[in-house]
């Protein structure tokens, strides 16, 4: 079974947040723990630790991988469980170092979480443009190289056909030459014979 990281200093405890009246349309996505698995479940509110900023950040779960063991959040794709722990009451989505107060309005913490959904989301684009641009590059590469492979083949080709002309041309005079020879010694034959 998977266990949430305990609560940073200061903040309460990590347990599933309760669903009473006071807290029950704010925490409505509050995150849960599958009790078969242990894991997070799709759609819980969670708490994510930003490698950027070092904040715990609001967050979603989207998904599970199994293979590699790794949370799909919506501000992150691949969580280690290590950085993702159950929602407290005191989570700044953009970060307590922005002077915020703690405990923010339901709103607002949407608001701020949308924010740092769309910076991670433009991050995200930014860096599939560059895996797209480094894979043209690598495609535009590999065509420069076959091309200069066949630049090669044709100036060798190249090169062997002007030798086999010059050979041609050295045959066709020599040809020339026995003939010039021939016919002069005919001509002179048939003179003899006049």
């Amino acid at each position: 079974l998977m266990a949430p990281l305990p609560a940073r200093a200061g903040s309460a405890p990590s347990s599933p947040p309760s669903q009473g009246a006071a807290g029950g349309e704010a925490r409505s996505a509050a995150a849960e723990l599958d009790p078969a698995t242990g894991r997070y479940v799709i759609g819980s509110l969670v708490e994510y630790k930003s490698r950027s900023s070092g904040n715990w950040i609001l967050s979603r779960v989207e998904g599970f991988d199994e293979r590699t063991k790794v949370y799909r959040l919506d501000v992150q794709q691949n969580a280690k469980p290590e950085r993702i722990r159950l929602r407290t009451d005191s989570c700044v989505p953009t970060g307590e170092s922005a002077g915020q107060p703690q405990g923010q309005h339901p709103q607002q913490e949407v608001e701020n979480h949308s924010a740092e959904v769309a910076v991670v989301a433009a991050a995200s684009k930014a860096s599939a443009v560059a895996a797209a641009s480094a894979a043209a590059v690598a495609t535009d590469t590999a065509s420069v190289d076959s091309l200069r492979n066949q630049v090669v083949k044709l100036q060798a080709l190249n090169m062997a056909l002007h030798e086999q002309l010059a050979q041609e041309i050295t045959l066709k005079e020599g040809y020339y030459s026995e003939m010039c020879m021939y016919r002069d010694q005919l001509q002179r034959a048939s003179e003899m014979h006049r």
